[in-house]
């Protein structure tokens, strides 16, 4: 253990002594954030989401729904038939159709037992803010009433009564495809300041692993070989010394984007550990890269095509769900793409450990193919 250390606190210094790159992938996703953050706010405004809306029936009560619903300005409505809303959610042209149900003003009168079923197709982070806005105005129409309710009734502690006849819950809602979702969003330029991040600690972590290029160059490679470690040793301690200058480049990145652009990173406990995940991937896949160039330039431009291209795929940049879905599916090969479903998870999900079993388990499974094809390939002479 003291050799892999000893191996990892050379590789430390050597990164103190030449901060250079360090430095520039801490501030350009900064400088980036500010940028197109700023610029998509100026042109676009405040988030629409297209939804498609099936009214049951024409009651007062629903129709209190729907001009609740239409009043909205996040949202942009249509109010469809049951086939048309599944055409529109299967072609992704809304991110979601929500079916209001014929009893649903009986369910309220009578506190029964309503659901709202709502269909999506795959995964959508937009959806999480698209449910919160539908089920804001289905609460407060149904807040209305029930307080109506008992003010006519004449009873004494009216809001009392009111408070515990609304926490009785009698609208629920079905999801047919995933997860519940929380009612927390994430704005546009935290939204980008997270995109960014996600690309240059990528960026970061792959193109430090070829500093075993480098250094195979110059010949120091051959002179830390020659040493009495054993080859598992000295791959461990200069993995283990680019993960620990990848992780404190994250945290200078979360604790300026918190302050900055006002980023709730959500539960530490969930995502250090994820965070260390992915940075392990990231430098598993720069050590793969690394076996099939020959210098430490040629690995830095791979590296860089690698991660610009694969971040448009991946939805760091725009919504994968505006891309074709030929497209998406290739989104979900990319470690990106995970990442971003894992931190938006984080994030708007809270302490919720089982949403991060698919993202984690992806990064985990392309972890261990990267890191057995570096492994594989590099050259221990």
């Amino acid at each position: 253990m003291q050799k892999i250390l000893s191996t990892a606190a050379r590789y430390l210094r050597s990164s103190v002594a030449q901060p250079g790159m360090l430095i520039v992938f801490t501030v350009m996703p900064i400088v980036f954030s500010l940028f197109f953050g700023s610029l998509f706010s100026s042109q676009s405004g405040p988030a629409t989401y297209p939804v498609a809306i099936v009214a049951g029936d024409e009651s007062i009560f629903t129709n209190d729904i729907v001009a609740d619903i239409d009043a909205n300005p996040n949202l942009r409505v249509r109010w469809v038939t049951t086939d048309q809303a599944r055409e529109l959610v299967s072609k992704r042209v809304v991110y979601a159709a929500f079916l209001l149900p014929a009893n649903l003003s009986d369910g309220v009168n009578t506190q029964s037992p309503v659901e709202i079923v709502v269909w999506r197709e795959g995964q959508s982070n937009m959806f999480i803010a698209l449910q919160q806005e539908i089920m804001k105005s289905v609460r407060r129409v149904v807040a209305s009433a029930v307080i109506a309710d008992v003010i006519a009734d004449g009873e004494s502690e009216t809001y009392s009564q009111a408070l515990v006849a609304f926490r009785e819950d009698s609208i629920g809602v079905q999801i047919q495809t995933i997860t519940k979702a929380e009612v927390k969003t994430i704005s546009g330029i935290a939204n980008v300041g997270l995109g960014m991040t996600i690309m240059f600690l990528m960026m970061s972590a792959v193109i430090s692993t070829g500093v075993i290029l480098e250094e195979r160059q110059s010949g120091t490679w051959r002179r830390v070989l020659a040493a009495p470690v054993t080859r598992v040793q000295v791959l461990l301690g200069y993995l283990l010394g680019f993960l620990a200058v990848a992780f404190l480049q994250f945290i200078v990145l979360a604790v300026v984007q918190h302050f900055l652009f006002k980023i709730n990173w959500g539960n530490l406990w969930l995502l250090l550990p994820f965070v260390l995940l992915f940075l392990t991937c990231a430098m598993a896949l720069g050590l793969a890269i690394a076996g099939i160039v020959r210098t430490f330039q040629q690995q830095a431009s791979v590296a860089s095509l690698v991660m610009t291209a694969s971040g448009m795929l991946s939805g760091i940049f725009w919504p994968v769900e505006i891309m074709p879905a030929f497209m998406q599916s290739i989104a979900r090969a990319m470690p990106q793409y995970w990442a971003m479903q894992g931190f938006t998870n984080i994030m708007l999900r809270g302490d919720d450990i089982t949403t991060l079993f698919l993202p984690g388990g992806i990064l985990l499974g392309l972890t261990v193919v990267f890191l057995t094809l570096g492994v594989a390939r590099v050259k221990f002479e």
